[in-house]
């Protein structure tokens, strides 16, 4: 027989199972009476009666002299749930989502629903045959950022530690593991590697920049091991407009242009002038990166030849002066220069 404390709720499941109402030391009609008396009592929210307690087949209201003999935990199990184990278990179930129910819609086969019954991680591997002797490779491996895991035999590795900055991978048969990198180097980048890039002779520059650096795309190490010695290659400046850069009076002529390009390591030269307003011989100051060395340089006007050069390795001078220079011509000339790549252009584009 279970005891319940005044005040308790319960719910009763097997309809076999009577419900005593006891009041100590009182007979039934005293139960009858209080039941009476709780009937006109507007308090009562259920309005339960005395009659209709009597009339519920398993309740019956009896003095406390006698109640029958107490039920066994046996006879009451399955009768009332007083604690809500059923709720607080929904409670703490997994609720259906549509992840769960896509999974249930699963075709599944004998050896996948195999895989949720295995033991532990080792029969996992065992079933998925990536347990065998010498097939894993553990993480222990690698030693640094960039080793790579190359083959040196039938079933067998090893590990390549990374190569220095811009060493390409090459393949070589006479290394242990087949491979090796490249003692010059490739970089690319923006701006002119020299004084910025350290790399052995032979190495090569490549300017990742839209119009390259002033026109400069790639660059090769010919000298030294650290950061200077780099040569353009590949580079075109464009022509230039430097009319506006005329010195002592020279100008152009009414068709005239004064233009210099550097392609590679190569000067090349357009003019077409008058010496009507000249004051002095020397007719333009190239600029660094442009300057030829020791040219000697033809002008022709108006049939006739006139000698020019380069003075100091910087000035364009046409020799002897004459005002009778009024269409002085230099088309296209070019002369080597052994200037570096120049940092700033001058004039405008052509």
């Amino acid at each position: 027989m279970v005891e319940i404390a005044n005040g308790s709720r319960f719910k009763i499941k097997n309809p076999n199972v009577k419900f005593y109402v006891a009041r100590p030391n009182e007979a039934a009609a005293g139960v009858a009476g209080d039941l009476a008396a709780h009937e006109a009592d507007h308090d009562n929210p259920h309005q339960v009666t005395a009659a209709q307690a009597g009339a519920l087949s398993n309740t019956e209201v009896v003095p406390d002299g006698n109640l029958p003999a107490r039920l066994s935990e046996a006879e009451l199990a399955g009768t009332f749930d007083p604690l809500g184990a059923a709720a607080a278990g929904q409670a703490a179930s997994q609720p259906v989502d549509s992840d769960l129910s896509a999974i249930a819609a699963l075709t599944t086969t004998p050896f996948g629903r195999s895989i949720l019954t295995l033991a532990n991680a080792a029969a996992g591997r065992t079933t998925l045959d990536v347990d065998q002797a010498g097939s894993n490779i553990p993480k222990t491996i690698v030693n640094a950022k960039g080793d790579l895991l190359v083959g040196t035999a039938d079933n067998a590795l090893t590990v390549l530690p990374v190569g220095a900055n811009g060493r390409a991978l090459l393949p070589d048969s006479a290394q242990t593991s087949g491979w090796r990198f490249a003692t010059t180097a490739f970089f690319e980048g923006t701006g002119s590697p020299n004084g910025v890039v350290a790399a052995p002779v032979g190495s090569a520059f490549v300017n990742s920049e839209s119009g390259g650096y002033n026109g400069a795309r790639t660059w090769r190490k010919i000298a030294g091991t650290g950061n200077t010695g780099w040569e353009v290659e590949s580079g075109d400046t464009g022509w230039r407009n430097v009319s506006s850069d005329l010195t002592n009076g020279w100008a152009l002529t009414s068709a005239g242009f004064a233009q210099v390009r550097r392609i590679g390591s190569a000067t090349h030269l357009g003019f077409f002038l008058t010496a009507g307003g000249a004051t002095a011989a020397s007719i333009y100051d190239f600029p660094t990166g442009f300057r030829p060395k020791n040219a000697r340089i033809t002008f022709r006007n108006v049939g006739t030849l006139r000698d020019g050069f380069v003075s100091a390795d910087r000035y364009l001078v046409v020799s002897p002066l004459s005002a009778a220079d009024t269409s002085l011509l230099l088309l296209d000339k070019q002369w080597p220069t052994a200037d570096a790549w120049p940092a700033s252009l001058p004039g405008t584009a052509a």
